[in-house]
C-alpha cells in the first residue's frame, strides 16, 4: 500500500451534500483507481427515493438546472454527472476531476447548494442510517475504463 492509498483510506467519510453533492442530501460512496498512467478521478454514487407522484416534477427541475447551478458544479471539478431513475428509485454518479477536498471547499456554504438542497426537499426522500446520520455507503462492485 503507497502512501496515496493510505490518505484514501485514512480520509474515507461521509460528508453532508451541501459541500459535495448538491443532489442528494449525502455523498454516499467514493473510489479513487490507479490507472497505467497514474491514479484517475474519484468516483461518487448517491442513491435516493422520489416522493410518490413527483417523478415529472423531478425530472422538470434537473431539465431546467439553473445556470448557476452547473457553473457551480463544474467550478467544484464535478464531470459525468448522471442520474438514473428506475421509477421512483434515483441513482446519481459523478467524477471530480480535482478531488472531494477540493470540491467540498468549492461547494461549502454555497448560497447556490442551500438554495438547490431545499428546492429539491419536496421531491426527493433518502434513507439515512440511525446511527451515522449518512446514507449506507454504497460499495463499487465493478468497474471497467
Amino acid at each position: 500500500m503507497d502512501k496515496i492509498d493510505r490518505f484514501f483510506l485514512k480520509n474515507a467519510r461521509f460528508v453532508p451534500a451541501s459541500p459535495a453533492c448538491p443532489a442528494a442530501p449525502f455523498l454516499v460512496s467514493w473510489e479513487r483507481q490507479k490507472t497505467e498512467g497514474g491514479w484517475s478521478m474519484e468516483r461518487f454514487a448517491w442513491k435516493g427515493r422520489i416522493k410518490p407522484g413527483m417523478q415529472a416534477e423531478y425530472k422538470r427541475r434537473h431539465d431546467e438546472i439553473w445556470p448557476e447551478m452547473l457553473a457551480l458544479l463544474k467550478s467544484a471539478g464535478i464531470r459525468n454527472y448522471s442520474i438514473w431513475s428506475d421509477g421512483r428509485d434515483v441513482f446519481g454518479y459523478y467524477e471530480c476531476e480535482q478531488g472531494i477536498a477540493f470540491a467540498e471547499k468549492t461547494q461549502a456554504g454555497s448560497p447556490v447548494v442551500d438554495r438547490w438542497n431545499d428546492y429539491m426537499q419536496d421531491v426527493l426522500d433518502l434513507e439515512m442510517d440511525p446511527e451515522t446520520g449518512a446514507q449506507p455507503k454504497l460499495k463499487q462492485m465493478f468497474m471497467m475504463e
